[in-house]
C-alpha cells in the first residue's frame, strides 16, 4: 500500500464501512428485539439462553445478508489496484454490469459461518 504513494491507500474502501454500519446495526438490533418479544409472548420477561442465541444468530445473519453487497464493494475497492475501481457507486455499477447480482453475494455463506462462530 505504501508503494501506491500515499496514506489514502490505507483507507480505500473505508467509505463503504461507514455506509454499512448504521443500517446493519439497526437491522440487527430491531430484529433481535422483535424476535425476543415474539418468544416472550407466552411468558413475559422470561427467555432462555438458547432462545437468546437463536435470536442473536438470526438477527445477525439477516443484518449481514442485507448489507453484504456493500462488503463486496469494500473488498473490491480495498484489494484491487487503485486505478481499477474509482468509487463506491462506480464499483457497484461495474459489478452489476459485468458480473450480475451474484457477484454481490459471492462469499456470503463462509462469511456468515465465520461470523456466527466468532461472535
Amino acid at each position: 500500500m505504501t508503494a501506491e504513494g500515499s496514506i489514502r491507500a490505507f483507507f480505500r474502501g473505508n467509505g463503504t464501512n461507514v455506509l454499512k454500519i448504521a443500517p446493519e446495526t439497526s437491522i440487527k438490533l430491531a430484529l433481535n428485539d422483535y424476535l425476543r418479544n415474539k418468544l416472550q409472548q407466552d411468558s413475559p420477561g422470561i427467555i432462555t439462553p438458547w432462545q437468546r442465541v437463536v435470536c442473536g444468530g438470526v438477527s445477525g445473519a439477516v443484518g449481514q445478508g442485507l448489507v453484504y453487497p456493500l462488503d463486496t464493494v469494500r473488498t473490491r475497492l480495498a484489494v484491487c489496484p487503485s486505478n481499477e475501481y474509482t468509487g463506491i457507486w462506480a464499483t457497484a455499477a461495474r459489478l452489476w454490469r459485468t458480473e450480475g447480482i451474484k457477484a454481490f453475494y459471492r462469499g456470503l455463506v463462509p462469511s456468515m459461518v465465520g461470523d456466527r462462530i466468532t461472535r
